[in-house]
């Protein structure tokens, strides 16, 4: 399978230096990545990168990759962490309505895995 060929994207002004802008890139690539384990490392990683990470993990979620990239978005969105968990949530439940089957799949995957681990912590 031939990999996604990425716009190039458009620094969102909240980075502070070229350093972090590198960064965003590379990972966002890496989310594309055929390699699911890459793909997914690369996604709790931006988890931890607050409205910027958000924004490329919905990027890939919602875009047209293929399933494996959908699965590592939904996974960095269900990784979020303080202020945004609420918003990585409220996005993978958004995508149980999106037009495309594959979303839906692993938007109803992700919050099932999220409800059993949110049970586990509870016990």
């Amino acid at each position: 399978m031939m990999p996604i060929k990425l716009k190039k994207r458009v620094p969102s002004g909240r980075e502070k230096d070229q350093a972090a802008i590198i960064k965003l890139e590379l990972l966002r690539e890496k989310v594309y990545s055929e390699n699911p384990s890459v793909a997914r490392h690369a996604a709790y990683n931006l988890s931890w990168m607050q409205e910027d990470g958000y924004d490329i993990l919905k990027e890939a979620l919602f875009g047209t990759a293929c399933r494996a990239t959908k699965g590592a978005a939904a996974y960095g969105l269900r990784k979020m962490r303080g202020r945004m968990k609420k918003n990585g949530i409220a996005l993978i439940e958004e995508g149980l309505r999106h037009s495309n089957e594959g979303t839906r799949q692993v938007c109803a995957r992700a919050l099932s895995l999220e409800k059993e681990s949110k049970r586990q912590a509870a016990q």
